[in-house]
């Protein structure tokens, strides 16, 4: 990042971002004011542009440009945040070097356009031309800023079924900072979250990254189920493969005998990958082992993604549900205080994501099914065979008023006259 940082202000020094003897620029030509951050107020009323590059940003300004950047740029008379007279200003080398560094966060620095704004500014030829560098690097700043702290898109609108809303920045929050922050730098490495799960993340992209570039990770043939003590050809391989992904040093095991070290290896792989802990290679695990490095790096970046959607402080106290691994934490000061195994839906009936505070806790709850589900799949059941549920457990059928009906008044029901929801009694569903 800082041979990025030194590189742009060299430009800038060479007139490429700032100015230079032989370049005009509106800076040049118009001797501009500009607000001291004191004197910049970002609420308030609609302050009129006092100087010719203002009245050329607010002319500029897009007619989709975000509310809030908006109010901002009209409360303080369209002044500019990112130039001065004197060129681009410190913060605009500095948001210009996240922009850059935006890939150790998952994210595509070609999306906020880092050396796009050099080759722009290199070219300016007059106020409207800077204007629309300044305007748009506003935007760009919000734009980054909101997708590294909560994330690229809104949740529910890829899968309804994700009930999260992340708490997006607000633009007059984010240029108050930039106006009045003394470290504008730390200010924007304090953008990302700073949670434990969220940095682990962050250093395993980067490890594996470095990975990749060294060629991935080894395949393993398909053959029989390989346990403990068990002779094969492969056992190289695997051994080859777990040194690459750090689960083991190749001094640790040697020959084609799958024992000592290389089973406790395998044993660790997967608790680390959430399969059953017994170090038998079957397939299961030997699937796991031939997911390629690419693959898992697309996962890594895709749980950045979501671990931003969630608050950064999930409090001293939480309830945390890894849907694919099937398993429920209960997590204390930071430490795992409890664990057990959780029921997810399939991918038609999927579990529903969510956050929230959480007031109480109902043991062995009365599973309400929900109407569809009853109609479309047990009442067929049902009406086949009156004892269809009874392996699940099911008491009987509540009505919505709370009487009970017993399975066996249901097999002469049609859908369209079903006028309860099915409710199972106590148990697993």
């Amino acid at each position: 990042m800082s041979t990025f940082l030194n590189w742009i202000k060299v430009l800038a020094a060479a007139g490429t971002l700032a100015l230079s003897s032989t370049q005009a620029t509106w800076a040049d030509r118009i001797p501009i004011p500009v607000p001291s951050p004191s004197a910049a107020k970002l609420r308030g009323p609609v302050v009129e542009p006092a100087t010719p590059i203002a009245r050329a940003i607010r002319d500029v300004l897009p007619a989709s440009i975000d509310a809030g950047l908006k109010r901002v740029y009209e409360a303080r008379g369209y002044a500019p945040f990112w130039l001065t007279k004197d060129g681009a200003t410190e913060q605009a080398f500095f948001v210009l070097e996240a922009f850059s560094a935006a890939n150790d966060h998952a994210l595509n620095p070609d999306n906020y356009g880092p050396l796009e704004f050099i080759d722009r500014a290199r070219a300016a030829q007059n106020a409207e031309d800077w204007a629309s560098i300044e305007v748009d690097l506003s935007i760009q700043f919000l734009r980054y800023a909101t997708h590294v702290s909560s994330g690229r898109v809104q949740p529910n609108k890829i899968n309804k079924a994700l009930n999260i809303f992340p708490d997006r920045p607000k633009a007059k929050d984010l240029f108050h900072a930039l106006e009045t922050t003394s470290n504008f730098s730390a200010f924007l490495d304090s953008l990302p979250l700073q949670t434990a799960s969220y940095l682990r993340l962050q250093i395993r992209l980067g490890e594996y990254r470095e990975k990749a570039a060294n060629g991935g990770f080894t395949s393993i043939p398909k053959g029989e189920v390989l346990k403990p003590e068990m002779i094969d050809p492969r056992v190289p391989t695997l051994k080859e493969r777990l040194v690459q992904e750090d689960f083991l040093l190749a001094e640790q095991h040697s020959g084609s005998t799958y024992n000592g070290a290389l089973v406790e290896a395998v044993k660790n792989f997967q608790s680390y990958h959430g399969l059953e802990v017994d170090g038998i290679i079957g397939k299961s695990t030997l699937e796991a082992l031939n997911v390629s490095i690419n693959d898992r790096l697309i996962q890594m970046e895709l749980n950045m993604e979501r671990r931003r959607w969630m608050p950064d402080n999930l409090g001293d106290t939480y309830v945390f549900v890894n849907l694919a691994d099937q398993a429920l934490k209960v997590v204390r000061n930071g430490k795992t205080w409890h664990t057990t195994p959780v029921i997810v839906g399939k991918p038609y009936h999927a579990t529903p994501v969510f956050s929230d505070v959480m007031t109480y806790v109902e043991v062995n709850p009365y599973w309400n099914v929900p109407y569809s589900i009853s109609t479309r799949e047990y009442l067929p059941k049902l009406q086949a065979n009156a004892n269809a549920l009874s392996e699940k457990k099911h008491a009987g059928i509540s009505e919505r008023k709370g009487s009970c009906v017993f399975k066996r008044q249901l097999v002469s029901l049609f859908t369209a006259k079903l006028p309860f929801p099915a409710a199972p009694g106590p148990g697993t569903g």
